[in-house]
């Protein structure tokens, strides 16, 4: 019988230390699913290009801003899925020192937190403008935000030492959700703020005129924006 080498042990010293912070303690976390909202958001961006082309023709600035609405809730919802699945085949693995899970669980929902939070700060700003994402730090959109820089700018977090020197990772995942230093996104409420932004998507794919918005409480955009209703009277 031919021995191969497998990957090494690595004790729990280890892999705090070397490959992610509290990864020694990481239990079976359970993060809610949006599977059913993942089969039924791979026909928005083409029902709403449809919409727009067939039923209503919208300001050039409310369509710009409702597509990349659209596009990023429906990439955070596939990324929030391969995360979940992906930390699922780690944590249910008894040999924890095989890490590759691990690392593909957090590039998604890392992905997912980036996402998510564009989709937000479009949403708001199709709202209002000036009107700022948050106000509170503590809320979980503004952990969402901290989460999100944390990992976008990573390499100045290095650069400034603002990470322990052992430590290679600025956001890493935990038994309650993504943290880096000084905040934490609960698993929970990451899932929460994807199925809202689903929510309003549905509404803005194909809006109906008696429906209140979920952003705004009020009529349909549609008419309430000036949007043009197409028909074969005003076709060109």
């Amino acid at each position: 019988m031919e021995l191969r080498p497998g990957p090494a042990m690595l004790t729990d010293y280890a892999l705090d230390a070397y490959v992610a912070p509290e990864l020694s303690r990481l239990g079976t976390p359970e993060l809610p699913s949006l599977a059913s909202l993942a089969t039924v958001s791979k026909n928005w961006l083409p029902d709403f290009l449809l919409n727009h082309m067939l039923r209503f023709a919208l300001p050039p600035r409310e369509r710009q801003f409702r597509f990349g609405l659209i596009r990023r809730t429906v990439a955070a919802i596939a990324e929030y899925e391969l995360g979940r699945n992906a930390l699922g085949e780690y944590v249910c693995n008894p040999l924890r020192h095989v890490i590759s899970p691990y690392f593909s669980a957090l590039r998604h929902l890392e992905a997912a937190v980036a996402v998510t939070y564009q989709a937000q700060a479009l949403g708001a700003a199709l709202v209002d403008p000036k009107k700022p994402l948050f106000d509170d730090h503590a809320s979980p959109c503004g952990r969402l935000w901290k989460v999100y820089v944390h990992s976008r700018h990573s390499h100045d977090l290095f650069d400034s030492a603002q990470v322990l020197p052992e430590q290679s990772l600025t956001v890493w995942l935990t038994n309650d959700g993504l943290t880096c230093a000084g905040a934490t996104v609960r698993y929970a409420e990451l899932s929460a703020m994807i199925d809202e932004l689903g929510r309003i998507v549905e509404f803005l794919v194909d809006p109906k005129p008696e429906d209140p918005s979920p952003v705004t409480g009020q009529p349909s955009p549609d008419t309430a924006s000036g949007a043009t209703e197409v028909s074969p009277a005003n076709l060109p």
